[in-house]
């Protein structure tokens, strides 16, 4: 089943279920053996939505058992990470090394490939010895507990209070980075940036025409930031290798180049992903989590709708589409090619809808403003770090 609270649900069996199904896939996946490098990605983002649901289910748990399972379910994903961050910087610099406006950085981008594929496999073969079966154990244990974990029948406002609390968090972390205007700031606030997508990911089905391009925002927002971070990440990892990539002369005439060019990559992310935030922030989180409890409220109450009435307000697409077939069809050649007696009568329905064909096309023709998830990172920003510390834009100061 989806990573969603369905409407039929209560909300007490929903967040078991959810719970159950991303540690189920946890498990499948430490355990499988065929690709250990895609079973660890995938395992830690079944544990980042687990952990997701922990702090949206937050009111409802407790705040002991939230810490307690919270730090039993981050610790299994540390014992993850080392060989996940080897792997994105192997993935960015695959990509520089492939783009032509980095061509005369290749000697150096080549060595410092080598380098981390030596880092990737060093960091496998720790995650082996740590042994995969004894997380494996972990998450049986985690399974169980989930199972048995009493959880007593709530409103869905607990819910909406476990929103409002990361969703705050969020928007203290931003001001937060754009003050310190330091990469380890900006990765903090991406972790809260995922946890709000996340907790959106549940939620969609309450009100998908706006919690979905909210969701497409905080995406947008989080793969800025990771590409931000796993730029930086290279950039460290040039610093603490830096007399072994200076021993080829090629390679040490381009190391300060380099190095410059990669500060300047991520300081454009990281003001692209400064100004689409304030955007996903820009509701105070009572407000908006005001709103989900209404959105929950009314579609819950919302009826199912006769066959005459979708018909009459021409809201069943599907209808319409079976009325207008196009005309390249056998049996609308057919029909086109006999006598005006012998064609079958329309009904007035069917008659209202072609006189209207037009109409409606012409209504059709308003454009919708979207962001595109390949919007180009890399281009050069509009504002600086002074701007936006300038901003009024001021959350309250709240403890999570």
């Amino acid at each position: 089943m989806p990573y969603k609270l369905l409407l039929s649900e209560e909300i007490s069996p929903a967040i078991r279920r959810i719970g159950l199904e991303q540690l189920t896939k946890v498990r499948r996946e430490l355990s499988s053996t065929q690709n250990m490098q895609a079973g660890v990605h995938k395992s830690r983002s079944c544990l980042k939505r687990f952990r997701s649901l922990l702090r949206l289910a937050r009111p409802i748990l407790g705040e002991d058992v939230f810490r307690k399972e919270n730090k039993k379910h981050r610790d299994i994903a540390r014992a993850l990470a080392q060989p996940r961050q080897a792997g994105a910087m192997l993935e960015t610099i695959t990509k520089l090394e492939n783009r032509d406006d980095f061509a005369q950085f290749r000697p150096l981008i080549v060595e410092l490939k080598s380098l981390i594929q030596n880092e990737k496999k060093v960091t496998e073969t720790e995650l082996e010895l740590i042994s995969l079966s004894s997380l494996v154990t972990k998450i049986d244990a985690s399974i169980e507990r989930w199972k048995n974990r009493p959880l007593d029948d709530v409103s869905f406002e607990s819910l909406a209070h476990g929103f409002a609390q990361t969703y705050d968090r969020g928007r203290e972390s931003l001001m937060v980075a754009i003050e310190k205007d330091d990469n380890f700031y900006l990765h903090e606030w991406r972790k809260d940036v995922q946890q709000t997508w996340r907790h959106m990911q549940i939620l969609t089905l309450i009100w998908p025409e706006d919690i979905m391009p909210r969701i497409r925002l905080a995406r947008e927002v989080s793969r800025l930031l990771g590409t931000e971070n796993d730029l930086s990440d290279i950039e460290r990892f040039m610093k603490a290798h830096k007399k072994t990539l200076k021993k080829k002369k090629d390679v040490k005439a381009l190391y300060k180049p380099f190095r410059s060019t990669l500060r300047t990559l991520c300081r454009d992310l990281s003001l692209h992903a400064v100004e689409r935030g304030r955007r996903l922030y820009a509701f105070e989180a009572e407000a908006l989590s005001n709103a989900m409890t209404i959105y929950w409220k009314t579609s819950r109450a919302l009826q199912p709708m006769p066959a005459i009435v979708l018909e009459l307000t021409d809201i069943d697409k599907t209808l319409e589409k079976k009325v207008h077939k196009p005309t390249t069809e056998p049996s609308n050649l057919k029909t086109a090619q006999m006598s005006d007696s012998q064609k079958p009568k329309l009904s007035a329905l069917e008659r209202m809808r072609a006189a209207n064909a037009s109409l409606k096309q012409k209504s059709n023709t308003t454009s919708i403003i979207s962001i595109s998830p390949e919007e180009p990172p890399f281009s050069p920003p509009e504002k600086n770090v002074e701007t936006l510390k300038k901003s009024n834009f001021q959350p309250p100061k709240k403890e999570i």
